[in-house]
């Protein structure tokens, strides 16, 4: 095995809220707290096993980068897409009853 290739690792706490995950990970962070006198760098998760929606059954959203509001943007201009697209064909219908006439209309006025 290659010596000098592979990242270091350090003693981390994962932190979820009041939950801690004491672990190791090659990431640090300017934050530390001493557990049994050991230095373990502490890590902030939004979303940890004792807070995922699919463990704890609460319905939420988890939206970091917008993705969610984007996504509902996006079907609110298909919506007002499809209400103009509805409309313009409405109007085009009546104008074309407006000015279809009937047949015994054409032929009073010969």
């Amino acid at each position: 095995m290659k010596k000098g290739i592979h990242p270091q690792v350090h003693p981390v706490v994962f932190v979820d809220g009041k939950h801690q995950i004491i672990s190791t990970s090659t990431k640090t962070s300017e934050q530390s707290i001493d557990i049994d006198g050991v230095k373990h760098y502490v890590i902030p998760v939004e979303v940890s096993s004792y807070t995922h929606p699919l463990y704890t059954g609460e319905k939420r959203f988890v939206d970091t980068q917008g993705q969610v509001g984007k996504f509902q943007e996006k079907m609110q201009r298909a919506e007002a897409f499809k209400k103009s697209l509805a409309e313009k064909k409405r109007t085009t219908e009546e104008r074309k009853q407006q000015q279809s006439k009937s047949l015994r209309d054409l032929l009073g006025e010969i």
